[in-house]
């Protein structure tokens, strides 16, 4: 019998967690400097707050403004003057030479925001946007479900506004989720495939909250694998009559013999989809067209029962 002795990390209690976090505070000592840290972090006998400095000219004494590191992505905001700014892309540019201007074609601002953002960053799957209450120069605050308030904690005059939405890797991955569970559902039980759906459905909108209502492309990937999901299902009893599959067999909970499917498919209202407006009972409710169905009967759906990361 052959054994190699090697050195590694001790496993103990808390032990492996603390490793982490030492390894997370070399990263950003790398990264700030021990200068600049110092600066942010404050005197050991009174420690500052968090993104706060004990005076502005400590502050303003460095570009950096701003440091925040998830796990091993890092989020730096720096602050420069008119001069910095210039010096720095003339030095970018005499590095990489653009004549035509071809740099700037295909930015990300123009992609992800229809107007020229004021601060735009991802963290954590979320793409925000915060307008300052200072650029909004004749326009009131927008009361939406996306828009939140930063406040001042002394004055409680609201300074700012954030606009939430959904990044593309976070679409990507629940779609290769929806995908792993329609390929993984080989001779599964139809009450598991909607088991993994509700899941997956909760595990999305329990987490984006109210940035999902801002993020078109989310909404149409919901309703697109719901279909799928309710696609696979038919399939399964090889037939795809609508008669067969009334909107009872899957939205109806299990406790009643179905399959107790959660549905946030009635979210989205595309513009082609408005002639299949009706009257209801709670006003005027437009239902994307693959997943309507002629009974005039709401179906119930899941976002207005999660309460706003704002809240």
């Amino acid at each position: 019998m052959n054994h190699v002795n090697s050195y590694g990390i001790i496993r103990g209690l808390q032990f492996a967690s603390f490793v982490v976090q030492y390894f997370g505070l070399v990263l950003d000592l790398l990264a700030l400097g021990l200068q600049r840290a110092s600066d942010m972090a404050g005197l050991p006998q009174m420690p500052n707050d968090s993104l706060t400095f004990q005076e502005v000219v400590v502050e303003t004494a460095h570009p950096i403004r701003r440091f925040c590191r998830y796990i091993d992505r890092l989020h730096i905001f720096f602050c420069f003057t008119a001069e910095e700014a210039r010096d720095l892309i003339q030095r970018y540019l005499t590095e990489h030479p653009d004549p035509n201007n071809e740099n700037i074609v295909g930015y990300n601002n123009n992609r992800c925001w229809p107007h020229n953002p004021n601060l735009l960053f991802n963290m954590c799957g979320f793409e925000c946007r915060i307008l300052p209450k200072i650029r909004k120069t004749h326009e009131e605050f927008v009361h939406k479900d996306d828009v939140c308030n930063l406040q001042n904690e002394t004055t409680k005059e609201r300074t700012a506004q954030y606009f939430l939405s959904v990044d593309v890797e976070s679409m990507n991955r629940y779609h290769n989720r929806v995908r792993q569970i329609l390929m993984a559902s080989g001779s599964t039980t139809f009450t598991k495939i909607a088991n993994k759906w509700n899941a997956a459905l909760i595990g999305c909108m329990t987490y984006f909250r109210e940035a999902v209502v801002n993020t078109q492309e989310l909404l149409d990937l919901l309703v697109e694998s719901e279909n799928k999901i309710q696609t696979r299902i038919k399939i399964g009893l090889n037939s795809k009559m609508p008669s067969r599959f009334p909107p009872v067999v899957f939205y109806t909970p299990t406790e009643l013999g179905c399959l107790g499917m959660l549905s946030v498919g009635h979210i989205s209202i595309p513009q082609s989809d408005l002639r299949w407006s009706k009257q209801t009972n709670v006003g005027i409710t437009h239902f994307c067209s693959r997943m309507n169905h002629d009974e005039d009967q709401l179906i119930l759906i899941l976002y207005p029962h999660i309460v706003p990361w704002e809240a």
